[in-house]
C-alpha cells in the first residue's frame, strides 16, 4: 500500500492524479511495518544470544549468508533484466552491469548505482533495511561478549550493550532492535496469565492511539517509538494465536522474497499497463485498488516460488528440504523456524526443529532416542533456547 504510489510517482516518473495527502496514511503504515520488523529481528536474535552459553559465530554468519544472499542475488538479477529492457540495452549495458554488481550486492551498505542511466534504486530501494540489519548482526558478538565475559545477567548485558551501541550508531531506528531484545526477558518475570486482560487493553490502546493520532506521531519519533514498544511488548507477553493462522504463517514464510521482489513486480505491472493499455495516472480509486491488488497477488506468487526453489534450497545445502512440496505454506512451519531463527550452536535445537517440521508421534519418539543423554535428561544444551 505504501509503495504503489511511490512506484508510480518516483520510479515510473509519472505524475499520478492521486492527492499526496491521501497516501500519507499508507506511508505511515509502511513505517510502522519497518519498525515492527526491527523489533522482531531484535527479539529473535538477541533472545538467542542472551540465552546461549556458546555461539559458533562462523556458523552463525555462514547461515546468515546462505539465508539472505541467494534470494537477494535473484532480486538483483531481476532488477538488472528489467533495467536492461527499459533502456534497450546493448553490450555496453552488460559491462556496466558487471561493474555495478559489487555495489548492488552490498545489501544497501553502498549506494545503489545507475546502470546505463537506469537508477537501480527504483527497483531495489527497499534494501536500506537490510543494510541496518547486517550492522545489527555485526554488533551481536559484542552483546554475547558482555553476557559471557562480563558475567552479567541478561538485563544488565542488554543495558550495557545499549549504552555502548547508541553513541556509536546513533539512537532512532536502533532502539527498535533493543525493544525486541528486551521483550525476550520480560515473559520470565511477568505472569502473563494474571495480566492478560490489562495487557490486551494496553495493546488495543496503543493500536487505537496510533490509528487516531498517526499524523502527529509521524513527526514525533520518541512518541512513535513508545507506541510501537508498548504494542510489541504487550503482544509478546500475550502470545496471541492469530500469528499461527495458516495464511499469516504462509505470508511470514515467504516474506523475505516478497520484500525483495514486490517493487520490481509493481514497476513492471504498472509500467506495462501504462504503456500498452491505459493511463495508470488517471485511474479511479476502484481501478487503482484493483491493479494494486493484482500487483500484490503476482508478488506473493513469485515470492512463494522464490522461497521454495531458491531460499529453502540453499538453506538446505542445495537439496530440497524435507517436505518441500508444501513447506512454504505448511501451518506448522513458522517464520521463526525457516527464516529468522537459525540454531546458533548445539545439535539438540536442530533435532527439535526437525521434529516440528516432519511431525508425527513416531518420529518424535525416534528423534528423542537419538538425542544425547544430557538432552534426554531435560537439560538445556549450549545454544538452545
Amino acid at each position: 500500500m505504501n509503495h504503489v504510489p511511490l512506484v508510480i510517482a518516483n520510479h515510473l516518473h509519472l505524475a499520478p492524479t492521486i492527492d499526496p495527502e491521501a497516501t500519507r496514511w499508507a506511508n505511515y503504515l509502511g513505517v510502522v511495518g519497518v519498525q515492527l520488523f526491527f523489533c522482531i529481528t531484535g527479539f529473535l536474535f538477541a533472545g538467542k544470544i542472551l540465552g546461549s552459553r556458546n555461539v559458533d559465530w562462523t556458523d552463525f554468519f555462514v547461515r546468515r549468508i546462505r539465508r539472505l544472499v541467494p534470494a537477494y542475488a535473484l532480486a538483483v538479477l531481476a532488477a538488472l533484466v528489467v533495467g536492461a529492457v527499459v533502456v534497450d540495452a546493448d553490450l555496453d549495458h552488460l559491462r556496466s552491469a558487471l561493474a555495478a554488481l559489487p555495489h548492488m550486492m552490498s545489501f544497501g551498505i553502498f549506494v545503489l548505482p545507475a546502470v546505463e542511466g537506469f537508477d537501480m534504486g527504483r527497483l531495489l530501494g527497499v534494501n536500506w533495511t537490510l543494510a541496518i540489519e547486517w550492522r545489527f548482526y555485526a554488533v551481536l558478538p559484542l552483546l554475547f561478549a558482555l553476557r559471557r565475559s562480563g558475567h552479567m545477567n541478561g538485563p544488565f548485558a542488554l543495558l550495557f550493550f545499549t549504552l555502548l551501541l547508541v553513541p556509536v550508531l546513533g539512537a532512532g531506528i536502533w532502539l527498535y532492535f533493543i525493544v525486541g531484545a528486551a521483550a525476550t526477558l520480560l515473559p520470565r518475570a511477568v505472569p502473563a496469565r494474571a495480566l492478560r486482560a490489562p495487557l490486551a487493553l494496553l495493546a488495543a490502546g496503543a493500536a487505537l492511539s496510533m490509528a487516531l493520532n498517526w499524523e502527529g506521531l509521524a513527526s514525533h519519533k520518541v512518541a512513535q517509538g513508545l507506541h510501537v514498544a508498548v504494542l510489541f511488548v504487550s503482544l509478546c507477553l500475550l502470545g496471541p494465536r492469530w500469528p499461527a493462522l495458516r495464511a499469516v504463517t504462509a505470508l511470514g514464510t515467504i516474506s523475505y522474497s516478497l520484500y525483495l521482489l514486490h517493487m520490481t513486480v509493481l514497476f513492471v505491472l504498472f509500467g506495462l499497463c501504462h504503456r500498452f493499455l491505459f493511463d495508470v495516472t488517471a485511474l479511479p480509486a476502484a481501478g487503482f485498488a484493483l491493479l494494486g491488488g493484482l500487483g500484490v497477488a503476482l508478488s506473493v506468487l513469485l515470492a512463494a516460488l522464490s522461497c521454495e526453489h531458491v531460499e529453502q534450497r540453499f538453506m538446505s545445502g542445495g537439496r530440497p528440504p524435507e517436505g518441500a512440496s508444501g513447506a512454504a505454506f505448511s501451518p506448522v512451519v513458522t517464520r521463526d523456524d525457516l527464516m529468522r531463527d537459525p540454531p546458533l550452536a548445539g545439535q539438540g535445537e536442530r533435532r527439535r526443529r526437525h521434529v516440528r517440521l516432519v511431525g508425527g508421534a513416531g518420529r518424535k519418539k525416534a528423534a528423542a532416542q537419538r538425542t544425547r543423554p544430557a538432552d534426554r535428561a531435560g537439560k538445556t544444551l549450549p545454544g538452545s533456547v
